[in-house]
């Protein structure tokens, strides 16, 4: 089953089935967000709810309200895994691309300047960037960039040599509780700029050129 609030569901959702996208109508439980009230039409308590974020708390609150278990780990735990800082520590203890420092808000120009110096541009991102949100590339002779208004809560800036590309993938895995990794699928991630608009799915196959 999907649950949406009354405010999301999709009028057109007859019309995406007929394509072959979307959950069909009989699987789509509306939850009010002003209630949250629990659906007495279907007996969902104890059964399984795989979240889309496990960020979100409104998804969590729903989820409690309908007597569902959360598949996802804590809520803190999410958001530390959602970090661009956790990320980028991550990599570099792995010895992974790209290479990446974290640094203080107020540091950024000083990092920017090091990374510089090997690269001949750099990635710049705050602890939530998503979408080209919080993020922005910078060239040697280019500006600096503000980023005073970048992880208000954390103050984490991570600085990312860039690497050209012809192509981005998003990779998805899911990491049970053993260790064990599945792999869930691969998009296309599609991109204006430094934004991200979109994912295709499934990713086109790779060229070896």
């Amino acid at each position: 089953h999907v649950i949406l609030p009354d405010a999301s569901w999709p009028e057109e959702l007859g019309l995406l089935n007929q394509l072959g996208f979307g959950p069909r109508p009989e699987q789509v439980i509306c939850a009010p967000r002003e209630e949250l009230a629990r659906h007495n039409g279907h007996a969902l308590d104890g059964r399984r709810a795989d979240l889309m974020s496990g960020t979100s708390l409104s998804a969590r609150a729903i989820a409690a309200t309908q007597g569902l278990m959360v598949r996802a780990p804590d809520h803190d735990v999410c958001l530390r895994a959602n970090l661009k800082s956790s990320f980028q520590g991550w990599i570099n203890r792995l010895g992974w691309r790209p290479r990446g420092i974290v640094v203080e808000r107020d540091k950024v120009a000083e990092a920017i300047s090091s990374m510089l110096v090997q690269n001949g541009r750099v990635v710049v991102k705050g602890d939530h960037a998503a979408s080209g949100f919080e993020q922005t590339v910078v060239g040697r002779g280019d500006p600096l960039p503000d980023c005073s208004g970048f992880s208000r809560e954390s103050g984490l800036v991570v600085v990312q040599e860039w690497i050209p590309h012809v192509r981005t993938t998003s990779i998805h895995c899911e990491i049970a509780k053993g260790g064990s990794v599945l792999l869930r699928g691969i998009t296309d991630q599609l991109v204006e700029g430094v934004h991200h608009i979109g994912n295709r799915f499934p990713a086109a196959p790779m060229d070896p050129q």
